[in-house]
């Protein structure tokens, strides 16, 4: 919910953005830039700036219906937004910023996973993992070196609800370059090559197979080994 006192000067900035306006979100992401401030300017105060590793990301894509107002984001050139398994519903910013390990302004470009936090500060903190949490992959070695083979492998999606924003009961899963999408609802599968179509246009589902039947075995046995639950079809419901 907005702060009132932040509201009323962007209720003055309409005018200036041809139907992309929403003064709620607007009010809301100025306070988030506020607590961030705060976090920041305390460490400077306490002189542990150098010395602090810092992390902001998101847990999903940003909204893409009318909600407080006008749809208050664009996900463009990604597909589909918050609620969904495709790249706009997925794909979130991520900003270190560590003084003392990491330059300013380096670009990484590899992909990783929220479950990848976990063992990544453990590493960080030098210790070892004793722990049945194997779901992650360091990637502190690839914050050091962009450039370097990171290789993170298979990681995966699954959503078997509904989503406020229009999502479907559905799964995902990314190998390098390639993206596996499938529908719970009806079994379609679809195949993309996020290196060539990042935007999800093209489906290779027909002319790679035996792509998509590498991928949707290991897909499968993510599913086994991880104990997902599945939709299934309420009783209750007559057509």
């Amino acid at each position: 919910v907005p702060r009132a006192d932040k509201l009323r000067k962007y209720f003055f900035k309409y005018e200036k953005f041809e139907g992309k306006y929403n003064p709620n979100y607007a009010a809301m992401m100025e306070s988030l830039d506020d607590g961030v401030g705060r976090i920041l300017s305390t460490l400077e105060e306490l002189q542990l700036t150098d010395n602090t590793l810092v992390i902001f990301t998101s847990d999903n894509g940003g909204v893409g219906l009318p909600e407080l107002g006008p749809t208050p984001t664009n996900l463009e050139p990604y597909r589909a937004w918050k609620g969904h398994v495709y790249e706009g519903g997925i794909r979130v910013p991520m900003i270190v910023r560590w003084p003392q390990k990491i330059p300013p302004g380096t670009v990484n470009e590899n992909y990783v996973v929220n479950t990848d936090y976990f063992p990544t500060f453990l590493e960080v903190l030098a210790i070892k993992n004793t722990s049945s949490h194997q779901d992650g992959r360091s990637m502190l070695p690839t914050w050091f070196d962009p450039s370097a083979p990171f290789g993170r492998g298979p990681v995966y999606w699954h959503y078997p609800h509904f989503s406020n924003q229009l999502g479907r009961p559905a799964g995902a899963m990314r190998n390098g370059d390639f993206k596996l999408v499938e529908s719970y609802e009806s079994g379609k599968v679809e195949l993309y090559n996020l290196a060539a179509d990042v935007g999800e246009k093209n489906d290779l589902s027909t002319s790679q197979p035996d792509k998509l039947r590498s991928m949707l075995r290991d897909f499968r046995t993510w599913q086994k080994e991880a104990r997902v639950n599945m939709p299934l079809p309420n009783p209750a419901y007559r057509k």
